[in-house]
Parts: structure tokens; sequence; C-alpha cells
């Protein structure tokens, strides 16, 4: 009672006042899953491609752009291969299981970056100055050279290049 004559006030005064539902899809264009309940969710503007003929095109044009930038790419994913290599004499590139569209799971890889043996006490996110970062690694990251492979995963139709990414 007493809350409500206060939100009267300030809206008397000209305070916008915003419902949390409303306030999260302005300011943070997301909405933290614990904080939904089924009404809000029916009255969330998800933005879901669900025209056959506009997912199709969509995909057409993940297809030939994917290939061009592989192609482009190739020379510059060969070069950092050899560096990687020379530096530690390890394997080249990284891969990853991650959830895709409808949470298929596919295989992401990446060119390594981190030594070895980063993750024998299971996996942990990187830090700034991170000591498992091996100097080409850093490079690499720097540049987002290292993500280039990626590419392979668009052109398969695990990946997309305009959308959420996936999850780890």
């Amino acid at each position: 009672e007493l809350e409500t004559k206060k939100l009267i006030e300030l809206k008397k005064k000209g305070v916008r006042i915003y419902k949390l539902s409303d306030w999260l899809k302005i300011f943070l264009k997301r909405y933290p899953s614990n904080l939904l309940n089924l009404k809000d969710f029916l009255n969330v503007e998800f933005l879901l491609l669900n025209n056959v003929l506009l997912m199709r095109l969509k995909r057409v044009g993940d297809i030939l752009i994917s290939i061009f930038l592989i192609f482009l790419s190739l020379p510059i994913i060969f070069f950092a291969c050899i560096f990687i290599y020379l530096e530690d004499k390890g394997p080249v590139f990284y891969s990853q299981k991650r959830n895709g569209y409808l949470n298929a799971e596919f295989r992401l890889w990446k060119l390594r970056t981190m030594t070895v043996d980063a993750e024998e006490q299971g996996i942990m996110w990187s830090s700034t100055n991170d000591s498992r970062i091996t100097k080409v690694g850093s490079f690499l990251r720097k540049t987002r050279i290292d993500e280039l492979p990626q590419l392979w995963a668009v052109f398969t139709g695990d990946m997309s290049l305009i959308g959420p990414r996936p999850e780890r």
C-alpha cells in the first residue's frame, strides 16, 4: 500500500516507471529465465525465422559467404598452423562440443592458442595474462584468427553467421 502511494507520487512528478519485464526488454534486451513466468513468455516478441523461404535464403547466404571467407582465410590459417606447430610441436587445432540450434550438439574447431596440457585440471575460462596462452596464441586471439576454422561449422550448417553464439 505504501509502495503503491510512492509509485503514484513519482509518476505524478513525471518519473517513468517500468514493469520489470518491460525494463529488461528495453534496457538489457534480454530476460533472465528465473524472472520469467508463462505470461511474460507469451508476451515476448522473439526474433525467430519461421518463414521457410527466409530460412532457406539465410542458409544459402551462410554457405556462399562461408565458402568465400574460407577461401580467403586458408592462407592465413595455413601460416598460423605452421607457427603454432613450431612453437610447441603440439596439435594445431582444438575442438569443443557446443550446443547449437534446437540444442543439437556439434564439434566446433579453433586454432589452438593454449599449451597442449591447458585443460589438464579441467575446463577453466582464460584470464588476463593467462600463463597457458602461448605467444603465437596471444597474437591469434588478439586478431581473432583462432576463430577462422569456425567457418567450417557455418558451411556444414552447425552454426550461422548471424544468430546466437552456440553454448559450450
